[in-house]
C-alpha cells in the first residue's frame, strides 16, 4: 500500500518507499499515477514547487500527465516526456521518469514493486465486502512511520507467546499457522481483553498476510468484522503503516446510524494494533530471536518472507520449505511473575516432551551403526527384534540411514528411499510402538565417506569439494581407501536438499515419530560446515554464514516436510572423525545454532567430547535455546547431576545399550552393566546383536 484513496487530490503528493523518492497523484480521469520524483532535466522534485506559477495557475496536472514546476516539462502516464514548452528540438529519448503499476481498491492504492521489472505473479485480495451494502466500509487510519524492519512486524503472524501479555489472550484453545505460496494464515481462538473484554468471551479470527505487507483479519462475533493492516518499507529499518476496520451490520443496507456506531469498533481495533506498535517502536533490531518452545514458528515465517526480497526465481524454493500447517503448543506456568530458577527436581526416569515427542523417561538410545540391513538395504527381522528389545528407552534414535542410494557409505546400512525400505522400517516402528516406545530415524548422507563397492550400481560419491578424505572403509573386499568424490554442482543442491526432505516424509510414512539429521562424524552436512572439506566459492562455501547454509536449509526443508516438532539434529563441533577439520568451529557452529534456534525444533543432540579448539557444551548452552540431548561418556550419576543443574533435557547412551537392552531398568535399579563384544559390532547375524540378556529374563 502506498496511499489511502482519500489522500489523493489533483496536486501531486510526495512519498518515499523502498528507499526511493516518488510522487503520487490522481489524474483528471480519476486514474492514480505513481512515478519517481525527480525530473531528469535538472533533478527538480515534481511535488515541491508550490510557489511556481505552473502550480498556482492549476496547470501542473493536465489530463493524466504532470508538469515539472521548474521548467514545465510534461510527462505522460507512461513516464515519457511529451512536451518541452520552450524548445522546438526533438525530445531526448532519455527524458523519461520511471512509473510504477498501481491498483486502487477498497479505498487504498497498492503498488506492484519489483526491481526486476516483472509482472505481478499473484493477485491482490479482492476485498469483496467493500461492495457489499451490509458492510460498513473502513476509513483508513494513517499511522505514520515506524522505525522497524518489516520482518519483525510479520513475526507477529507466528507469535503465539505475545498474545497473553500484550492482548490478554488467556485460555488459548487454538493457534495454527498455514503457509500456502504467497499467503500465510494464522487461525486463533482465545480470549482478548482489548477486543473481547467480557469474562468467558472468546475471539475467533482467521488472519492472513497476502505478500509481505497486506494483512487482513476476519473476526467472528456479534458484529463480524475485518481488520486491514498494511505496512510498506520506506527505507531500510523504516515502514509506513495504515489501519482500517470494516464491520458487518444486521441490516440489508447499513443505515447512517449504524455507520456512525461503527467508528468506536474501528477505534478499538486500532487500539489493539497500537499495543503491538508501541512494542515495535521501541525495540532494537532482532535478527536472530532467542526462540523457546511455545513461541511460535518464527523461523518458518522468516523463511516464507524471504521469497519477496530475493530473486523471483527462488520464490518456489522458499515456499516449498514451509508449505503446510504448524500448530504451536505450549503450556502456562501460572502467573507471569512466577519463574523457575533453572534447577529441576526431575529424575532420569520422569517423562518429558521434546517438541512433538512424548518420552516416558529421559534416557535416549543413541544412534549406532550395526550393519545388519538386508538386500536392497532393507531393514531385517533381526533389526526389528534389536530395536524392540530396547524400546524401554524414552527415545530410540536409529542407526544412520541413507536418504538415497548415493548417500550410502558403509556396508549393510539401511536406506529410507525405496518402498521396500519403508515397509521394512514399518515393521520396526510397529514393534517399538507395541512396547510403548518412541523412535526417530537418523538420516545420514555419508558424502565423500564411502566406496562404490558398498553402493548400488549407477551411484556415485559426492562432496562439497573434490577432496578425498584420508582413511579407509570396510567393504566385502576388505579395507580400501575412501573414494575420490565429485564436487556437487550449485544447480544440484536444491534437489539434494529435497532428498532429505523426502527421506523425512518417508520416515513418517514408515511410522517413525520424528527424524534426526546427522551433522557430524565427517558426513555430508559436516563436510559443508567445515572449512577443510568445503573449498567452494559460491553461496555454500567461504564464510561461516555460507558454509552453514546447506545444513540449515536441509533442516528447514525437513521441517517443512514433517513439522518442526518432529525434527532434531546431531552435532559434535570440532570432531575430527573421518578427516574433518574446521578452522573456527566456535564461529561455524555458533552461526548454525543461532539460525536453527528460530525453528523451535524438537531438540539438538550434542556429542560433548574434549576438544582443544572449544568447549562445545558451553557453546551450545550459549547459542541454543531449545531442548538439548547430551551424549558421550555418561553414567547415571553424572547424567542426574547435569539434569539437576538444568544442563540438558535428556541424555543419550550408546555403547551401554548394545549389551544392555534393558538399560533404563538397570540404571534405575543400580544393576551392573554387561560388556559388549566388540568383535560382533558390525558382523552380520544375531550374535552380539539380539542375544544379550535382560535382567528380568535372567531372574525369571
Amino acid at each position: 500500500m502506498v496511499a489511502a484513496s482519500a489522500e489523493l487530490r489533483s496536486a501531486p503528493l510526495a512519498v518515499r518507499y523502498f528507499g526511493q523518492d516518488m510522487v503520487i497523484y490522481r489524474g483528471q480521469s480519476g486514474r492514480v499515477m505513481l512515478m519517481d520524483a525527480y525530473c531528469p532535466h535538472m533533478g527538480t522534485h515534481l511535488a515541491h514547487g508550490s510557489s511556481s506559477y505552473i502550480v498556482r495557475d492549476g496547470m501542473q496536472i493536465e489530463g493524466d500527465s504532470i508538469r515539472c514546476p521548474y521548467h514545465g516539462w510534461r510527462f505522460g502516464p507512461d513516464g515519457k516526456c511529451d512536451d518541452i514548452p520552450y524548445s522546438p528540438a526533438p525530445i531526448p529519448k532519455a527524458a523519461c521518469i520511471r512509473t510504477w503499476p498501481v491498483v486502487e481498491r477498497a479505498g487504498c492504492v497498492f503498488v506492484w514493486y519489483d526491481p526486476e521489472g516483472g509482472e505481478p505473479d499473484y493477485d491482490l485480495p479482492s476485498f469483496a465486502e467493500w461492495d457489499d451494502p451490509r458492510w460498513v466500509n473502513w476509513t483508513i487510519d494513517p499511522l505514520g512511520e515506524l522505525p522497524c524492519h518489516p520482518v519483525e512486524i510479520i513475526d507477529n503472524i507466528g507469535d503465539k507467546a505475545h498474545l497473553e501479555p500484550i492482548h490478554g489472550s488467556i485460555d488459548m484453545q487454538r493457534f495454527e499457522n498455514v503457509f500456502d505460496a504467497h499467503v500465510v494464515w494464522q487461525h486463533l481462538r482465545a480470549g482478548h481483553r482489548t477486543l473481547a473484554g467480557r469474562e468467558g468471551e472468546y475471539m475467533v479470527n482467521d488472519t492472513s498476510y497476502t505478500g509481505p505487507g497486506i494483512l487482513q483479519s476476519w473476526m467472528a462475533g456479534e458484529y463480524p468484522s475485518i481488520m486491514l493492516f498494511c505496512h510498506t518499507p520506506v527505507d531500510e529499518g523504516c515502514v509506513k503503516l495504515w489501519h482500517g476496520l470494516t464491520v458487518k451490520s444486521a441490516e440489508a443496507v447499513a443505515s447512517a446510524e449504524t455507520i456512525a456506531a461503527v467508528r468506536p469498533y474501528q477505534e478499538a481495533s486500532c487500539a489493539a494494533l497500537s499495543q503491538d506498535i508501541q512494542i515495535w517502536r521501541h525495540k532494537r533490531a532482532c535478527l536472530n530471536p532467542m526462540v523457546v518452545q511455545g513461541d511460535g514458528p518464527f523461523g518458518k515465517v522468516r523463511i516464507w518472507y524471504r521469497q519477496f526480497f530475493n530473486p523471483r526465481a527462488r520464490a518456489g524454493e522458499y515456499q516449498m520449505r514451509v508449505k503446510g500447517a504448524t500448530v504451536t503448543r505450549g503450556y502456562r506456568r501460572g502467573p507471569l511473575d512466577q519463574r523457575g530458577s533453572g534447577m529441576t527436581t526431575a529424575t532420569l526416569f520422569d517423562p518429558i516432551r521434546l517438541g512433538d515427542l512424548e518420552l516416558a523417561n529421559r534416557i535416549v538410545m543413541a544412534p549406532m551403526t550395526r550393519s545388519r540391513a538386508g538386500d536392497g538395504d532393507v531393514p531385517t527381522e533381526l533389526m526389528m527384534e534389536y530395536y524392540r528389545q530396547r524400546a524401554g528407552a524414552g527415545l530410540i534414535i536409529t542407526e544412520g540411514t541413507q536418504p538415497s542410494a548415493s548417500g550410502k557409505g558403509y556396508i549393510r546400512t539401511p536406506g529410507i528411499h525405496s518402498e521396500a525400505q519403508i515397509a521394512g522400517w514399518r515393521r520396526v516402528t510397529d514393534a517399538v510402538h507395541a512396547e510403548g516406545g518412541q523412535i526417530v530415524l537418523q538420516i545420514m548422507h555419508c558424502g565423500r565417506v564411502g566406496s562404490l563397492l558398498n553402493k548400488a550400481p549407477g551411484t556415485e560419491t559426492i562432496a562439497p569439494s573434490a577432496i578425498r578424505a584420508k582413511g579407509e572403509i570396510v567393504t566385502d573386499k576388505g579395507m580400501i581407501p575412501f573414494d575420490e568424490p565429485r564436487a556437487i554442482e550449485l544447480s544440484e543442491i536444491p534437489k539434494l536438499i529435497e532428498e532429505f526432505a523426502q527421506a523425512a516424509r518417508n520416515a513418517i510414512a514408515a511410522g517413525f515419530d520424528g527424524v534426526e539429521l546427522h551433522c557430524t562424524s565427517g558426513y555430508l552436512p559436516a563436510q559443508f560446515l567445515s572449512s577443510g572439506s568445503n573449498r567452494r566459492t559460491d553461496d555454500y562455501g567461504g564464510s561461516a554464514a555460507n558454509r552453514i547454509r546447506f545444513a540449515a536449509e536441509t533442516i528447514e526443508a525437513m521441517v517443512a516436510a514433517v513439522g518442526e516438532g518432529r525434527v532434531g539434529f546431531r552435532i559434535c563441533p570440532g570432531n575430527p572423525f573421518n578427516d574433518i577439520w574446521d578452522d573456527n568451529p566456535t564461529e561455524t557452529y555458533g552461526a548454525l545454532l543461532e539460525r536453527l534456534s528460530s525453528l523451535n525444533l524438537a531438540y539438538c543432540h550434542l556429542i560433548d567430547v574434549a576438544n582443544p579448539q572449544l568447549d562445545s557444551l558451553v557453546l551450545v548452552r550459549r547459542k541454543w535455546r531449545g531442548n538439548l540431548i547430551l551424549n558421550e561418556g555418561l553414567t547415571r550419576a553424572l547424567a542426574e547431576q547435569l539434569l539437576a543443574k538444568g544442563v540438558a533435557s535428556a541424555f543419550s547412551f550408546g555403547r551401554p545399550f548394545i549389551a544392555n537392552p534393558d538399560l533404563p531398568f538397570r540404571l534405575k535399579s543400580n544393576a551392573a552393566l554387561a560388556q559388549f563384544d566388540a568383535s560382533t559390532l558390525y558382523t552380520p547375524g544375531p550374535r552380539g546383536y539380539i542375544d544379550y540378556s535382560m535382567i528380568e529374563q535372567t531372574k525369571g
